[in-house]
């Protein structure tokens, strides 16, 4: 029940979202959210769109409390009973997820995109009525400041946080982009029907998603497996096994796909370090010509400098010829800031 309350409702109130889902969200800023770090980090993950909202909401609520007139008067349970009870329902909101048996077990996953949003609502209504309180109150100058210099503050890292989760959702959509632009290329109809593409970057968490998506919008019989198949000698050697990875690159990103050539026999015991290719298919929504990736291959790590990309039907395309590539080792050597 705590978790439920903790990440459908206390999520919801301005600027929690930051340290809730700091762990969720390390990956999609820009820099370490660090002391030493803090000044860069902010400039590179609030942008001039987020400072100017900071700062107009700090200069509106500043203006209003001094300039405001006092509202009418009303009795003293009254002016606190509206935030209170605004802030209860806001808690209380979500609660009867926690007697059902689905999002308990995903609370995680599913915060704050649910119920998070009504528990917003009372939030704000219950800031609205806090405000009011201060209003009648005929608070200075130097209270208004630092309640204007605290929404700066809870503005800054609701903004960020919400641009974490922007690129979360951009991140997560990509493999769809991904997979519409590789049905696209003739590479596809270069793989006969019947192959495997192992794709556990891909995994979406239902049997047989993409199998099924290739089907319907290709008509392409391709199995499309999180783990390596029990039969993998026989398709190695059939030349029917493959492996598809996304590279991601921030704001967009790669498909990589390569057919499996032979198994690494060294004794390694990661399950993607036993397949090496000799050749991988780029497939983005853009030229990367001249960045480049990282991959480990049969001599060790290496650093591969991208080709020009070229646009064909539908989709940016290059191939990449390096012998003995491990199959899911390949990443952007950087990933750059929007």
């Amino acid at each position: 029940m705590w978790d439920v309350v903790r990440f459908f409702a206390l999520a919801a109130l301005p600027a929690v979202n930051f340290f809730v889902r700091f762990d969720h969200l390390t990956d999609y800023w820009v820099g370490q959210a660090r002391l030493a770090e803090l000044i860069p980090f902010v400039r590179a993950n609030l942008g001039l769109a987020g400072l100017l909202k900071c700062l107009l909401g700090a200069a509106a609520i500043y203006l209003f409390g001094r300039r405001h007139p006092k509202p009418p008067g009303t009795s003293r349970t009254c002016d606190f009973a509206i935030p209170g009870l605004a802030f209860l329902l806001g808690i209380l909101a979500p609660l009867p997820l926690a007697f059902t048996p689905k999002y308990p077990a995903l609370v995680r996953d599913w915060a704050p995109y649910f119920t998070g949003y009504l528990s917003f609502l009372c939030f704000t209504v219950a800031a609205w009525g806090a405000l009011r309180v201060v209003a009648r109150s005929r608070a200075g100058s130097w209270t208004w400041g630092g309640i204007a210099a605290a929404l700066c503050v809870i503005a800054a890292l609701n903004s960020i946080a919400g641009e974490g989760v922007m690129r979360q959702q951009a991140r997560h959509g990509l493999r769809w982009r991904l997979m519409r632009a590789f049905l696209q290329t003739r590479y596809l109809h270069a793989i006969p029907d019947g192959a495997v593409i192992v794709a556990p970057a891909l995994w979406e968490g239902i049997e047989q998603y993409w199998s099924r998506y290739v089907a319907a919008h290709a008509g392409r019989h391709i199995e499309f497996p999180r783990n390596i198949p029990d039969r993998l000698a026989r398709l190695s050697a059939t030349g029917r096994l493959y492996w598809a990875d996304t590279l991601p690159n921030r704001e967009d990103g790669l498909l990589a796909i390569s057919r499996v050539e032979r198994e690494q026999t060294d004794g390694t015991d990661g399950i993607s370090e036993r397949l090496l290719s000799d050749r991988t298919l780029l497939i983005g929504t853009r030229d990367y010509a001249h960045e480049s990736l990282s991959v480990t291959t049969g001599g060790g790590p290496r650093q591969i400098v991208l080709p020009r990309f070229q646009f064909d039907s539908g989709a940016w395309e290059a191939e990449i010829d390096e012998p003995h590539m491990v199959a899911g080792t390949m990443r952007f050597r950087t990933l750059p800031g929007p």
